[in-house]
């Protein structure tokens, strides 16, 4: 039981965090169309391309963490 939820317990809070931030973002650009020239789907490339980056580098501090 701890195995399942050391796994979907961080997939479960990364996936929470990811749609905060897209709802977020969401919410402010239905009342505007850009902010300081950032459209909406420049935006979202940008989300998309942070969280990716955070997903590999937890990923690679996870396995080095418990490389013993």
């Amino acid at each position: 039981m701890t195995f399942r939820l050391g796994f979907f317990g961080p997939f479960f809070i990364d996936t929470s965090y990811f749609l905060v931030q897209l709802f977020a973002f969401e919410a402010i650009y239905g009342h505007v169309d850009k902010i300081r020239g950032w459209g909406h789907g420049e935006i979202l490339v940008f989300v998309g391309t942070f969280s990716l980056i955070n997903a590999l580098n937890m990923i690679k501090l996870k396995k080095f963490r418990y490389a013993d």
